[in-house]
């Protein structure tokens, strides 16, 4: 073998150890910025939000509310329900989901604090706003897949319920 063939040969096996190395590099700060991420921002929740006028007057129930016309029906019996909004988005500890109601400056917004407290809960921050005043605020601790309502009477009689549920 020539000096020129081990040259060759030792200068292929370094660029491989390099490229291997660089490989195993990129990896280890790919999978290290992804536990580093979860490790700052937690485990994320599907967090959804809604607006239900509930109306002592009316008693039809709107059909995309037909899943959860029962919990609503013992919630509030002799009522009709109405959808105003819903929305819904994956959550991280910190991050706000907001949902406009559209029914008398109306809004909510949500906000995870903690996606699984130690007793296997998920804590949200909802609050109730109306023309971008806060109306009130409260710390919920729910299930997951469980439905939380806060609600709101009006002068008439009628009611804006607030739901929140995480998975």
């Amino acid at each position: 073998m020539t000096e020129r063939t081990r040259d060759t040969n030792r200068s292929r096996s370094i660029k491989r150890r390099c490229v291997l190395t660089g490989l195993v590099v990129a990896f280890g700060m790919v999978f290290l910025g992804r536990l580093a991420a979860q490790v700052v921002n937690g485990p994320a929740r599907q967090v959804t939000l809604f607006g239900i006028v509930a109306d002592p007057n009316d008693r039809r129930i709107d059909p995309k509310l037909e899943k959860i016309a029962p919990q609503l029906r013992s919630l509030l019996p002799g009522n009709g329900f109405r959808l105003l909004e819903v929305q819904s988005k994956r959550l991280a500890p910190g991050q706000r989901l907001a949902c406009d109601f559209k029914a008398n400056g109306f809004s909510a917004a949500t906000t995870m604090v903690d996606p699984l407290d130690p007793n296997g809960k998920v804590q949200l921050r909802v609050g109730l706003y109306q023309n971008q005043g806060l109306q009130f605020e409260t710390l919920v601790n729910t299930p997951p897949n469980q439905l939380f309502f806060c609600d709101k009477l009006f002068n008439d009689g009628s009611r804006l319920l607030i739901g929140v549920a995480a998975r």
